[in-house]
């Protein structure tokens, strides 16, 4: 085989030139330089000079001439893709990196060093995106392109490259014997294993003769004070360590490390001593007081993809203010999002996790967490997966209106402006399907209220029953539903309804139920506002879950027990409850915050 012949400076500068600026061929190089075609060829690809035409330039025929004369493929050159690229402009050639010598990049304008001079892990990019927002990249196409032509790379204007030595290992010797090791800040301990195995000297006693190299043993003097606080006649027995039964030594705890001196693990010493005396009061203590302390700035890392939506809609209104995963408010319970200036937060339930048996969550869950809030002095909302998932615009809208926001396009309408009136019964479902986010209800009385264009923008229904006060009975309406337009506020609209009722009915009270997760405040709501008082709290309900069915809530009522013998005859029987019967049908329940009932006196 032929000897490798090795390129100069000189003849790379010439290779380049010839290849780039002169726009020689292979052939025409080898003449001038005085090498096969081959060399000139392999060098060339070796130092990244080498063009790789495009295939339209390498044909080397025109395309049959029965095609139209714009259609033909002309054969171009490697001179021609140069010229086109540089506009005919001469090429100067920069070969700014040699094999086997290091650099570091140093930006123009910032001076700031990077080692990764070629931008293999894209730090020089991310670095001048950060430093000239304004510049636009070209596709990384033409960056090739540019550094075949140039031999720079595209980010060669920005920085500086400048030849760096290889680093010379530090080391650190001992001031007793001139000892030397490469762990020049001890942080392998060979300097302290050092003076400890052939000077007899502990950290205390090396730095108290030799206290400039302090600094190095840092960590070995604050574990000699660890052990030392075991020692002094003032430690109480208790309080500040526990003895080891086995071997009788001071410790704050009795853990495994310490057990593995007696070859016993932390339960063979429980089984042979028992539990008592494992740590030390102030261990316990010191545990506790960093637990609470680090515990209020703890964030969750998982958030939903529902929950980050409705962090979203917090944050294009309060900006950085908005929390999320909070658990400092409620003392280590997490809040999902909290917005501390409203005092409000909202909790994004998902189902199966917010179930009684899949989610372990005890009836009252929902309702302690509002409480609990509650004497913090925050609003809770609890958002449900279901109606998310199926009403989203609509909880939304529901969202905004308690965060003190319309919302985009809103339009307000004069509630003076409206007239009430009642309406069919298509027209009522046909409106709470759109913006109620329990859609359509039954019920006997549909009054609907329209504005100056005749545009029925809310709705409120009613049922009525008669009750016995005293000898006397009377007739009492309830509102089962009310509902307004997403995109409109009417401000005083409820106050018109209540005033049509009393007008045109003979009602003795009117009755409401508020949901507690929607309004966790019993004392400012919009029932308080019309004059309604609240008359009782009722407890928290249920309605059933089974993930194989759907991500929806069922209500309980469609299986009492006389229903359940007819849908689930196989496994139905009168000594079972129905709780257990819908257990077994694989069903699941979630429970809510309860109800406020709160009543207007006319």
């Amino acid at each position: 085989m032929p000897k490798e012949i090795n390129i100069t400076q000189d003849q790379l500068n010439s290779l380049s030139e010839f290849y780039l600026r002169d726009c020689l061929t292979n052939r025409e190089i080898s003449k001038k330089i005085g090498q096969s075609v081959n060399w000139v060829l392999k060098k060339l690809k070796d130092y990244n000079l080498f063009i790789e035409l495009p295939e339209i330039y390498k044909t080397k025929r025109a395309v049959g001439a029965k095609l139209h004369k714009s259609q033909r493929i002309q054969k171009w050159t490697k001179r021609d893709f140069i010229l086109t690229v540089k506009e005919e402009e001469k090429v100067e050639v920069k070969l700014c990196f040699i094999e086997g010598v290091d650099y570091v990049a140093v930006c123009k304008k910032t001076n700031k060093r990077l080692k990764d001079y070629l931008n293999k892990g894209g730090g020089i990019k991310d670095h001048i995106d950060e430093t000239y927002p304004d510049y636009v990249h070209e596709s990384n196409f033409k960056k090739r392109k540019y550094k075949k032509i140039t031999g720079e790379p595209w980010y060669y204007g920005f920085f500086e490259f400048i030849v760096v030595e290889k680093d010379v290992k530090e080391t650190v010797s001992c001031e007793e014997c001139g000892w030397e090791t490469s762990d020049y800040l001890n942080a392998g301990g060979w300097l302290t294993k050092h003076v400890r195995d052939e000077h007899k000297h502990s950290a205390t006693s090396y730095i108290e003769k030799f206290p400039n190299q302090r600094e190095l043993f840092a960590t070995p003097l604050e574990k000699e004070a660890y052990r030392r606080r075991f020692e002094t006649e003032y430690a109480e027995e208790g309080r500040d360590y526990v003895i080891c039964k086995e071997c009788n030594k001071r410790v704050s705890k009795i853990n495994n490390k310490h057990l593995s001196k007696h070859n016993m693990t932390l339960i063979d010493y429980k089984i042979k001593h028992g539990l008592d005396d494992i740590s030390s009061e102030s261990f316990i203590q010191k545990t506790l007081d960093n637990y609470e302390a680090n515990l209020k700035y703890y964030e969750g890392n998982y958030t939903s993809k529902a929950q980050q939506e409705i962090i979203d809609i917090c944050t294009s209104i309060f900006g950085d203010e908005v929390l999320s995963n909070n658990k400092s408010i409620l003392d280590g319970t997490e809040l999902d999002v909290v917005i501390p200036s409203k005092k409000l937060a909202i909790e994004y339930n998902g189902l199966y996790y917010h179930s009684e048996i899949s989610g372990k969550k005890p009836h009252t869950y929902h309702l302690d967490k509002t409480k609990k809030a509650k004497q913090k002095g925050y609003k809770l909302i609890h958002v449900f997966e279901d109606e998310w998932e199926s009403r989203k615009e609509l909880v939304k809208t529901k969202l905004l209106r308690i965060l003190g926001e319309a919302g985009e396009s809103i339009e307000r309408v004069h509630a003076r402006k409206c007239i009430i009136k009642e309406i069919h019964v298509m027209d009522k479902n046909e409106f709470l399907r759109k913006y109620h986010i329990q859609s359509e209800d039954k019920s006997n009385i549909h009054l609907g209220a329209y504005d100056q264009e005749n545009r029925l923008i809310s709705v409120m229904t009613l049922d009525t029953k008669r009750v016995m006060s005293g000898k006397h009975e009377e007739l009492e309406a309830e509102i089962r539903r009310f509902a307004i337009r997403t995109n409109i506020v009417c401000v005083g609209v409820m106050g018109k309804f209540i005033s049509f009722i009393k007008r045109e009915y003979e009602f003795s009270s009117l009755l409401s139920f508020a949901d507690i997760r929607w309004t966790p405040d019993s004392e400012d709501n919009i029932y308080n506002k019309n004059g309604f008082y609240l008359e009782h709290t009722t407890r928290p309900d249920y309605q059933y879950y089974n993930d194989k069915i759907g991500l929806k809530r069922l209500s309980k009522y469609p299986y009492g027990k006389k229903s359940l013998k007819i849908k689930f005859p196989k496994i139905y029987s009168d000594k079972k409850s129905e709780w257990d019967i819908m257990q077994e049908a694989g069903f699941d329940r979630v429970w809510d915050c309860g109800k406020y009932r709160f009543r207007l006196r006319f």
